[in-house]
This record gives C-alpha cells, structure tokens and sequence, in this order.
C-alpha cells in the first residue's frame, strides 16, 4: 500500500519522534512511503530504516507542485499531522480524491473545529485519530464531524527502548564524567508551554536534594523556547554545587535511550513517560506539575488522559524525590510494572495493527 504522509515543520518532539517510529514500523511492512512537510530536521531523516527505498521525503514549498505528485505517486491513503497540513491536506484530496486520514497529537483543533474553514476541511476526511483519551474529548465537544474520531495511543518501539544492563548504564554514567554511585535523575521534555518551570524547580532544589541523598546527577534532556533560561539556572547552580552534585545539560537528543536506560528515575509525560517505561525504568509524571510515581493505578490517569499534574513547594517536591530515592523496592516494582504496561496498552505494533486497520477500511477498494 502507498502512504502519502503530510506534515508542517518536523525539527524536534514527541510528534515528530511518532512519526518516525509510525514510518519504520511501516516500512518493515512493506509500506511505500513518500513524506511531504516544509522543513524536515536532518537527524531525524537519518533516524528512518529505509532498507528497501520505500521511504521518499519532499520538501513541501510554493515550488513543489502537489498536484502533480498525488497524479504520479497516486497513493492509497493521504494522512496527514498537525498543523496547516490538515487544511492544505483537505484542498489537496479535494482536487485529487483520495482517502484522507488525520492525526491530533494534543488538545487543539486547528483544521476540523466548527468554523467554515474547519467544516470544509472536516467534510474531506475519513477519520480522525486522536493519541489518547484528553485528544479524544476535546474533539467530541468540537470537532465539526465527531462520529469520526477513533484513539489510537502513539506505539512505542519496544526493541528500541529496552532495559540495559547494569555495566552499560554505569559506563554511561562515567563517560558522561557523573558520579557513579549517586542517585541519578533525568528530565525529558520540551523546555516550553510551562514545561520549563517544573525543571527550573528541580534545578533549584538539586542541592538540597542532594545533601540529603548524598549525591545526585541530574540531566536535563530537551531543547525549546525557554532553553537559554534553563541553562542559566543551571549554570548558577552548578556554579554553587557541591562535590556531591552533578547538573548537565544533554540539550535536545534523537537518541534518549542511554540517558533514559542510566536513569534511576525519569521525570517525564506523554511520550518521553512511555519511552522511559519501556526501558524499564522508573517514572515520575512531571508537565505544567508533578503527577506523582507511574504505576498500574495511575497510568491511565497520566498516560491517557495526561492529568493529575500539580504544583508542589519547594519543600514537597525535596521529600518526593528523596522519598523515591529511598525506597529501592517500590522504584524497582515501578520499573518492572512500567514496561509491562507499556508491552500491554502502547506497543507500536499492536498501534499499528489498528492503523492498518483503517488504512484498509478505506485504501485499496474500501469505502471512502
């Protein structure tokens, strides 16, 4: 089946990094692929397992002729991300029909809301996928046609994030110049849309935290608007740290296994959370808030609805940690219970089986 898949801006984030792993996966089944979006970030083409040349990228400028690439690659599906591809999406498949398919990866509704505009592009589209249960309610109070919203959760690549063993994680640590032995506390996340200001607290509290600990390393994995204000705390905390203290900036990584595999807990949401587990590591809901531990009892709360996130004083959020820190059974009970929820709700083939299901409902002589 040929996939034509259209997206706006793919530099760096938890859509882009679906998308990547949502190609591979359908790549490895035979899938032709061609990819549309303005700017496509370098690392992240190279992050596609193309072993058959089945996966082609285009640039989508005022200088490529869309038309004429849906008359020669003829696809059968179009699917289109998040933002002006879904309206640019609607035009293109309403010249050239074809079965159109949208993601929504958060809680907006830019392009299928009840405005014309929205109705319009709404009227061309097959169905609609929501990534979790928060996506899903937003869009049945308003999106123009909701009878077509159907969740499907972003599949996480269980063979790309896998536990490590303990010498791996331990020369990570070492390579990294971290102190080996310490407790080690990574964030992944955005530093934007109130993400920052979580991180800013931990940093703030780091020294504390690690007086009381006895040593900490704390890395901080993720770029975005408000990086240079992070970095600038950062400095002046490692400026005033301690020998028992190690703060580092990993900056914006394609590749977070390592970091989340020498993690002894993972502050993380979304997609960053879900990897986390997979890898068999511990994890700590941390958005706008703090969500506490992520458990049999609380994943779907934060997963899947991505809620229960709260602010905490300085003074809570110390006793959090060092209260994690502590008990090594809960976090080692924590480790194994997250990658056995993910194996069992966010498996990326098990997603994937139900994208190919829709896929199939409508490509290849299914009803439009």
């Amino acid at each position: 089946m040929k996939v034509l898949l259209l997206a706006d801006q793919l530099i760096a984030g938890g859509l882009e990094t679906h998308i990547v792993s949502q190609i591979n996966e359908l790549l490895r089944r035979d899938y032709e692929i061609r990819l549309a979006a303005a700017n496509i970030a370098p690392e992240l083409l190279a992050a596609i397992e193309d072993k058959k040349e089945r996966f082609h990228p285009m640039r989508w400028d005022a200088k490529l002729d869309m038309d004429a690439v849906m008359q020669a690659y003829n696809p059968d599906i179009v699917h289109a991300h998040p933002f002006t591809a879904i309206v640019k999406g609607a035009a293109l498949v309403s010249r050239n029909p074809k079965p159109f398919v949208v993601t929504i990866h958060g809680r907006y509704d830019f392009g299928i809301d009840r405005s014309p505009t929205g109705y319009q592009a709404s009227s061309q589209i097959c169905r609609i996928i929501a990534v979790d249960q928060r996506v899903s309610r937003l869009l049945l109070r308003s999106a123009a046609h909701p009878e077509k919203v159907s969740v499907i959760p972003n599949g996480i690549d269980l063979a790309a994030f896998a536990p490590a063993p303990a010498e791996v994680t331990r020369s990570f640590r070492q390579r990294r110049g971290l102190l080996p032995d310490a407790f080690t506390l990574v964030t992944v996340c955005r530093l934007a849309d109130g993400k920052q200001h979580a991180v800013m607290q931990l940093i703030r509290c780091a020294s504390r935290i690690a007086d009381r600990l006895g040593g900490l390393n704390l890395l901080i994995v993720g770029s975005g608007a408000h990086g240079d204000k992070v970095q600038e705390k950062a400095n002046e905390a490692i400026k005033q740290r301690g020998s028992n203290l190690r703060i580092q900036m990993a900056g914006h990584r394609q590749d977070v296994t390592p970091y989340m595999q020498a993690a002894d807990l993972v502050m993380a949401c979304g997609r960053a959370a879900m990897e986390a587990m997979a890898c068999g590591t511990a994890v700590y809901g941390m958005r706008d808030g703090f969500a506490g531990p992520v458990d049999e009892e609380s994943h779907d709360m934060i997963l899947g609805s991505v809620s229960g996130f709260q602010p905490m004083s300085d003074e809570e959020l110390i006793r959090e940690v060092e209260k994690v820190a502590r008990d090594h059974d809960s976090r080692a009970k924590l480790a194994s219970t997250g990658r056995r929820i993910i194996a069992r709700s966010y498996d990326l083939r098990a997603c994937t089986d139900q994208l190919e299901r829709i896929y199939t409902q409508y490509g290849k002589g299914g009803s439009v």
